[in-house]
């Protein structure tokens, strides 16, 4: 989740979380999770309510904590749920 100025990201898999500052760190290479932990939960909230508006269930989002995924997940909003539409 990014607004050109940050960037936070939730990973799944180990249920970890990074921040980025893209205005001094353009490239992504110090991670200030650590530093700014209530930047970061202002992040998490929004990500929460990203994927509560978008419904994407107690797989990604329960009881307004994001879930550790063990399984990977093929749903991405950039794709039709009925993926045979593209080859029709």
């Amino acid at each position: 989740l990014s607004d050109g100025n940050m960037k936070y990201v939730f990973v799944a898999f180990s249920a970890t979380e990074q921040l980025f500052n893209l205005t001094a760190d353009p490239f992504e290479l110090y991670d200030i999770a650590e530093q700014a932990p209530g930047e970061v939960a202002r992040w998490r909230e929004r990500l929460v309510q990203q994927f509560e508006d978008e419904g994407r269930g107690p797989v990604w989002v329960k009881n307004g904590i994001l879930q550790r995924r063990v399984q990977p997940q093929t749903y991405s909003p950039n794709y039709p749920k009925d993926s045979r539409r593209l080859f029709n």
